[in-house]
């Protein structure tokens, strides 16, 4: 009897995680995760390009980044600092307010 009842047992947990993993199965798929407003806003991507705008992409200049400064554009920033402050100290000695 023992072997009978184990068996049982054995199968009827079987059946039961067949169709426990089937209902989940059934209820990620009929379930959305995109609430149903952002799902009506959502648009397909239409797949037509402008070819003369790509073209005219690939024909700019490409720039390339310097990452050296010269010593001629560091004496121009520092005199044009320089003249930012001589104009903020004028607007304050007239009377005017500082930023």
């Amino acid at each position: 009897m023992k072997k009978r009842d184990f068996l049982f047992v054995l199968i009827s947990g079987f059946i039961l995680v067949v169709i426990w993993i089937g209902f989940n199965i059934y209820h990620n798929a009929v379930t959305s995760t995109i609430p149903e407003a952002t799902s009506i806003q959502i648009e397909p991507i239409a797949p037509t390009f402008d070819m003369q705008s790509i073209a005219s992409i690939k024909k700019r200049e490409k720039a390339s980044p310097v990452f050296e400064l010269s010593t001629n554009q560091t004496q121009s920033g520092s005199t044009a600092t320089q003249s930012a402050s001589t104009q903020s100290n004028q607007a304050t000695s007239s009377g005017a307010l500082s930023p």
